[in-house]
């Protein structure tokens, strides 16, 4: 009996260190979990402070993204990533979107849907790129697990104001300042009579202008008055008007070129710029192109203003075989860098016609029984008188009283607009009384007019005959001939009226 009783004991003994060290354990798992959930709430708490302070923080834009944990915990931490730039990026398009909207004209403007659509598109991308080049420099939270509610994660991104100033709103104004920059040094030499190197300068800027803000209506104080103006509108005012009072002139008139394709004189070209005064001022530097639009020749075809605003034509030859010739002169846009980009300017030009100085071929040609030359005193006489009525001259050989087309042909070389022949010969020549040493020779003649280059016989006039006496047949010949001179002249006199 004793024995059993010692049993019993010994087995409760046990069950009351079991039931003990059961109550031990859970109070130690109490304990355990009851410090992970203060740790959890220590936690959370610090995540929301921190939170907190970036709301409040008045030197950071911040965004914040918030995915839920399902399957996978790494796709959750890129989705909160992403939604938390977007989140950011949403607000800086806003903050960007009004630093854009001061440069331009006004928020009317850009949000009429009459006003363009294209304007608008531009406006959303240059705000997308601003956007784009602030958020390259975001700093980026931890992320915080279980917030803002358990099986959620969470990230912060933020970006300090300094940055977005810097790559927003300084830049655009330094853009801006440099657009007004061109166009005030523009304004200064158009005022010093630099026209060309105004225009230089806001076409420098208006090149600015779009490429920094493509075709938005960008907006500056701007003119004398420093008044509010369209940026885009008010150069293209500048630049128009410009080439609006701009002149140009052929100050040497009435130029001609001879049957070598030769000027008379050389051709200058003055460029002058009226203003709203009325007065001119020479414009230098202006840059020009020429070219021939009837006729043809050879000249250089690119020629620039002194600092007088006068130019030379370097012409070298005009083609002859044309009566008239015309050279246009114009504004050589292409030279003008950015200027060709303008649709609706008009720009000046002058055309100088040119005539050809009426040419007349002219032979004199004496067949003096059987001898054959060309008086040099008489063509003397008449070439001056040729030259006399404002007529070229090019003198050419006949060795018969019939003018063939092969002789057309060679005249034609010479590129007369006439031809002016004087045949004269003896009829015949005898002795007189029987005396060997006496002469006589009937001395006759006929002038002719032709018109090339067809070579048709326009005039021609048969002249008296005079006799000529000599002691050699020759010599009554020429006896003849100086006989006949006065009626050749007062022929050729006559005859000049078919030239004129």
């Amino acid at each position: 009996m004793k024995i059993s009783k010692i049993k019993i004991t010994f087995k409760t003994i046990i069950l009351i260190l079991l039931i003990f060290n059961f109550f031990s354990v859970a109070k130690a798992q109490e304990k355990v979990l009851n410090n992970k959930n203060a740790q959890d709430s220590l936690k959370y708490i610090k995540t929301k402070q921190f939170i907190d302070s970036l709301r409040i923080n008045k030197d950071v834009y911040f965004g914040l993204g918030t995915a839920k944990i399902d399957n996978d915990i790494g796709e959750a931490f890129v989705k909160a990533k992403k939604n938390a730039l977007d989140d950011l990026a949403s607000q800086i398009k806003v903050i960007v979107r009004s630093s854009v909207q001061q440069m331009v004209t006004s928020t009317t403007e850009i949000n009429n849907i009459g006003f363009s659509e294209k304007i608008e598109e531009i406006f959303e991308n240059k705000i997308n790129t601003y956007t784009d080049q602030v958020l390259t420099d975001v700093n980026e939270s931890q992320y915080f697990i279980d917030y803002p509610d358990s099986g959620y994660i969470t990230k912060a991104v933020y970006i300090n104001k300094k940055t977005y100033k810097e790559k927003v709103s300084e830049d655009l104004k330094a853009k801006k300042n440099l657009i007004r920059t061109s166009i005030n040094n523009g304004n200064i030499e158009f005022s010093g009579k630099h026209h060309l190197q105004a225009v230089n300068n806001w076409l420098n800027a208006k090149d600015k202008l779009n490429e920094f803000f493509s075709d938005l209506p960008l907006q500056d104080n701007l003119g004398e008055n420093d008044n509010l103006q369209n940026v885009s509108e008010y150069i293209n005012g500048k630049i128009g008007y410009f080439f609006s009072g701009l002149r140009l002139k052929d100050i040497t008139g009435n130029t001609r070129y001879d049957a070598q394709g030769r000027l008379n004189k050389p051709i200058i070209i003055f460029a002058k710029y009226k203003d709203e005064n009325g007065q001119e001022q020479a414009v230098s530097h202006l840059p020009l192109k020429v070219d021939f639009v009837q006729g043809e020749g050879n000249i250089l075809k690119g020629i620039t203003t002194g600092s007088y605003g006068q130019a030379q034509l370097h012409v070298s030859y005009i083609n002859p075989a044309n009566r008239n010739t015309t050279i246009r002169i114009l504004v050589d846009t292409n030279k003008i860098n950015g200027l060709n980009k303008f649709r609706n300017l008009l720009f000046p030009s002058v055309d100088v016609i040119l005539k050809k100085t009426r040419t007349v071929a002219m032979a004199v040609f004496f067949n003096n029984n059987g001898q054959n030359f060309s008086p040099e005193e008489l063509k003397n006489i008449i070439q001056s008188k040729l030259l006399k009525q404002g007529l070229a001259v090019e003198v050419v050989s006949f060795s018969s009283a019939d003018v063939s087309n092969d002789d057309i042909q060679r005249v034609n070389q010479k590129h007369a607009d006439y031809l002016f022949y004087v045949y004269l010969k003896t009829i015949s020549c005898s002795t007189v009384g029987g005396y060997e040493n006496m002469y006589v020779a009937p001395c006759t003649g006929t002038v002719f007019v032709y018109e090339l280059p067809q070579g048709n016989l326009v005039a021609s006039k048969q002249l008296q005959i005079i006799k000529g006496y000599g002691s050699s047949s020759s010599g009554a010949g020429m006896d003849g001939f100086n006989k006949l001179k006065n009626s050749i002249l007062d022929t050729t006199q006559i005859m000049l009226e078919e030239i004129r």
